[in-house]
């Protein structure tokens, strides 16, 4: 899951950030309302994931900046850290001392997004023929101010330049050469199925969370509801009123959110793995149906070993000649079969 979808699904079972009361500054045994109570947001998860203490080590101000194993485990291991900070930041093992390094080198699948990105979601994937070095993308303007897109490469002397849309076409007519084995697209079906045994007995879990969440916010709108008649101020009473239609809607949501997901437990099993077997023998609704660049580029660089270059690519597809670094669980037709 991409951090986005963590966030929103996290906020769908009811995370919110820790509150603390307001209190009247004529009377400080007055409380007039709360602070907090917020939903989380991905740049605050990301902070919450880089904290080293979650791993047992601690880099503090008192350590003197210093990591230091803690007294306990910590509630991940140093791999799952880690892996969870895509190796941005990492935690250094040496026997009994450990170190909190930063990443000094991008590589060309974890590198910065930019505006181009959308536009050229195989840059960076497919390498040059010439120098084989990633291809990058966009458009040169011409004399009469007509823009031309394509992917390039123009490193140590050379120039190697081919227009988007033929590029483009090359990478589709690629992917719909390819095939997943079957003896892989009977792992996937029955982990699919597998999958949606632990997802029911997970979405049952979701409904139990949901119907607690919904007595807290119901228990939140009475006790709001009550507070409301010792209210003499008209900015304490308007906050208050404030604070009251946020927990309607709320509790509006999380009833609704609450039908949906006995709405999929009643799902059909048999449904969800019937369209599985069809984007498993149509891999190209898979590789090039979402409009996210991001996961265009993904799914895309998934199918091999070592990132092809652009005239692998056009000789598998006229079938002069298969790609070795095809990731094993695909296939290509041979020359000979098409």
């Amino acid at each position: 899951m991409r951090d986005k979808d963590i966030v929103k699904e996290l906020n769908k079972l009811g995370f919110r950030t820790r509150t603390n009361v307001v209190r009247s500054k004529q009377d400080q045994t007055k409380i007039i309302g709360e602070r907090g109570g917020n939903k989380l947001t991905i740049k605050n998860m990301q902070r919450l994931v880089q904290k080293p203490i979650y791993a047992g080590v601690l880099d503090e101000l008192w350590t003197q900046n210093t990591p230091v194993r803690c007294v306990f485990n910590g509630l991940v291991s140093i791999d799952t850290y880690n892996k969870a900070n895509r190796d941005k930041i990492k935690i250094v093992e040496n026997g009994l001392e450990v170190k909190i390094s930063l990443r000094e080198k991008v590589t060309f699948f974890s590198a910065a997004k930019t505006p181009q990105s959308a536009s050229y979601p195989y840059r960076r994937v497919v390498m040059c023929p010439i120098c084989e070095r990633p291809i990058y993308g966009s458009a040169s303007r011409g004399k009469l101010g007509k823009h031309y897109p394509a992917y390039y490469c123009d490193k140590s002397g050379h120039h190697f330049r081919v227009p988007k849309p033929k590029f483009d076409a090359t990478i589709l007519a690629f992917g719909r050469s390819v095939q997943l084995k079957q003896k892989y697209v009977n792992k996937v079906i029955a982990a699919v199925s597998d999958e949606l045994s632990k997802r029911h007995a997970e979405l049952r879990g979701d409904a139990v969370i949901k119907k607690l969440q919904i007595k807290e916010l119901e228990a939140q709108a009475r006790s709001t509801a009550r507070n409301m008649r010792y209210l003499k101020s008209e900015i304490a009473i308007k906050y208050a009123e404030e604070d009251l239609l946020k927990i309607e809607q709320e509790l509006k949501t999380a009833k609704v959110e609450s039908r949906k997901v006995a709405a999929k437990i009643e799902q059909q099993t048999d449904l969800a793995i019937e369209q599985a077997k069809r984007i498993l023998l149509h891999l190209d609704e898979l590789l090039f149906g979402s409009h996210d660049p991001d996961t265009k580029t993904m799914l895309f660089s998934l199918l091999f070993n070592q990132p092809p270059t652009y005239n692998d690519l056009v000789a598998a597809v006229h079938g002069e000649r298969l790609l070795t670094d095809l990731n094993q669980m695909f296939e290509m037709p041979s020359p000979s079969e098409q």
